[in-house]
């Protein structure tokens, strides 16, 4: 079974974008803490045109940048982390 880490970002008032990538046992159990200051600080993100947020909130905390590796980048950056979710996948079909 493959798990997977969702993460979907806005970019500009509504316009979102998203990724999905493999992920590890370990490495989301590194994540964790990020994530947790994540929700706490009500998806604040920002990156790029937005800002430094993200590095000033979150900078300092363990693995930090291995998260940001799983976060979607915006042409213009992102401002707010809107949803993270974890999948777990039994089987994959490509039908295209």
């Amino acid at each position: 079974m493959s798990k997977y880490i969702y993460i979907q970002a806005d970019t500009n008032d509504g316009d979102y974008i998203s990724e999905l990538n493999e992920i590890d046992e370990e490495d989301l159990v590194s994540i964790l803490p990020i994530i947790q200051q994540v929700a706490n600080n009500f998806g604040d993100f920002g990156m790029g045109e937005f800002g430094d947020s993200a590095d000033k909130l979150y900078g300092e905390i363990d693995n930090y940048d291995l998260f940001r590796q799983f976060v979607p980048r915006g042409e213009y950056g992102i401002h707010t982390i809107v949803e993270i979710r974890i999948l777990e996948v039994t089987s994959d079909k490509k039908l295209l």
